[in-house]
């Protein structure tokens, strides 16, 4: 391995291991794909002009369907932020494409460090989602903006626009005419954080073709494990071009920024229980675990954040059914912790919300007996005036540092078959124990790396989820050291974004 100071020209990249590795497993050699490039070519061509004549009528509903303002349909149909119509000069425009909040995330490390080392790039960045955008503007230092839709004079649109001389491509973002245009445009193109789940791989081969045509384009395919590459070769990649670098969503950059007061205030002299990212029917899980679980430590805190802010209003009715006081991140009462403040808005004062553990009270569970007291004593009157038991996580950015403050973390989108997990980096990162239900396909290397280390708990339901809770928070010795392997493993998987690094920069123009 060259050093990323001495990057080769991409002409010259050596991907042997890869190459090694697509033979050993039986994958369709390059002098097979050699042999069918002109068949290839034909078929791909035939889907591509099926592809793009199909986004005409399409394109109104499209539009509907994604809403958002004059400027969000501007940027969907190629149009540019007033910053990114100028490029400065000296300056050479990279466009970064991620689908959201999770995606750029995983590619900050490698950001960063290719900045450092091409302090003349100008970075181009754009997400499919809104709050990705909001993400990538806190984050990343770039133009940020809503990626064009696939169609194909969208993303020409867009391309004249901002010129870029490398396009990168995260994780599962595999829209033909990113890649055929960007190539068309003169611009090589990377794949890094590439990953392919068996659920996915089902859908694509559907129109294998039209993606056979698409990654043919790439100039580097960077998976995250051996499946994702083999997976990749299967789609169409060219095996010499692809190789397994790993995530960059595992790089330890040090702790997340601190909490505010506001929210730390929640947190501080009692356990927490965080469900980060958790999607529709996970809440109701969630929510019966917690009320189990405060009826053995009954200064157990909750926090609940719903993977999409646009299901708050959702998931306060399913708290108002669950009869848990709470209060919203977002809420401007929130302050200080008093122990006798009034109960913020949103909180329930027909329920007996936990109190904050008395001065110098070390153990968090109680006996029977101390259950009992423990309800006489916030009965009536004063319970309305206590610390609300859940705090609804309705606000961007504040999730990571949130973690910090976790005893333990249940991470959402695997409960049920469909969305494949969320991330569990930032947990681990964080040194805390990780629960995650039996779907978490899209992070299987992370996943079985915290089961192996007994770092993570794998939960099918409420019941599972409140048991595994329960014996980490009645053995700190055990919990803590459970924090402890997760960021260990996080470790041993971090690494990758300077491989990454060093192939975009063989990639770019010589400075």
């Amino acid at each position: 391995m060259h050093s990323i100071g001495m990057a080769r020209p991409a002409s010259q990249l050596e991907l042997e291991p890869s190459r090694r590795f697509a033979e050993g497993r039986g994958i369709v050699a390059r002098a097979e794909l050699t042999a069918d490039k002109g068949e290839h070519d034909r078929r791909g061509a035939i889907w591509s002009r099926i592809y793009s004549a199909l986004w005409y009528p399409a394109l109104p509903f499209v539009l509907v369907a994604t809403g958002g303002d004059a400027q969000s349909r501007h940027e969907r149909l190629g149009g540019v932020t007033p910053q990114a119509d100028r490029i400065g000069a000296g300056h050479l425009r990279v466009w970064l494409h991620a689908a959201s909040v999770g995606e750029i995330e995983g590619v900050r490390p490698v950001v960063q460090s290719l900045a450092r080392i091409r302090p003349e790039l100008e970075f181009v960045i754009t997400t499919m989602t809104a709050t990705g955008r909001d993400a990538a503007r806190r984050r990343l230092n770039g133009i940020c903006q809503l990626a064009p839709f696939d169609h194909v004079t969208a993303v020409r649109a867009f391309l004249a626009r901002i010129r870029p001389v490398l396009v990168i491509i995260t994780e599962t973002e595999l829209w033909p005419n990113f890649f055929l245009e960007s190539a068309a445009a003169g611009a090589k193109i990377a794949l890094i954080n590439a990953r392919l789940s068996i659920r996915s791989m089902s859908r694509y081969r559907l129109i294998r073709p039209l993606l056979v045509s698409a990654l043919r384009r790439a100039s580097v395919v960077l998976a995250q494990t051996a499946e994702d590459a083999e997976r990749f070769c299967r789609l169409g990649a060219a095996p010499e071009r692809v190789t397994v670098s790993g995530n960059a969503k595992y790089e330890v950059l040090g702790d997340s920024p601190p909490l505010r007061p506001e929210l730390a205030s929640f947190a501080e002299e009692r356990p927490i229980l965080i469900a980060g990212s958790t999607g529709p029917g996970e809440e109701q899980m969630v929510l019966t675990a917690y009320r189990d679980l405060v009826e053995r430590f009954p200064f157990l805190g909750l926090v609940l954040a719903p993977r999409h802010l646009e299901r708050v209003d959702e998931v306060q009715r399913v708290l108002h059914a669950a009869g848990l006081a709470y209060i919203r991140a977002s809420d401007s009462m929130i302050r200080s912790r008093s122990p006798h403040r009034e109960l913020p808005k949103n909180s329930r004062k027909d329920e007996n919300p936990v109190a904050p553990p008395d001065s110098g009270k070390a153990k968090w569970g109680l006996s029977v007996d101390e259950r009992h007291q423990h309800d006489h004593r916030i009965s009536g009157d004063e319970a309305g005036r206590r610390l609300p038991q859940v705090l609804l996580l309705d606000t961007m950015g504040e999730l990571g540092p949130l973690y910090q403050s976790a005893s333990i973390a249940f991470v959402g989108g695997s409960l049920m078959p469909g969305r494949g997990g969320q991330s569990l980096a930032e947990p681990a990162k964080a040194s805390v124990p990780v629960l995650f239900g039996p779907y978490y396909e899209n992070h299987r290397q992370l996943g079985d790396a915290l089961l192996a280390a007994e770092a993570g708990r794998v939960v099918r339901d409420a019941a599972e989820l409140a048991d595994a809770s329960a014996k980490w928070l009645t053995d700190e010795v055990a919990r803590s050291t459970a924090g402890q392997r997760a960021r260990s493993v996080m470790e041993q998987l971090a690494g990758s974004t300077a491989a990454t690094v060093r192939y975009l920069c063989a990639l770019l123009p010589a400075s």
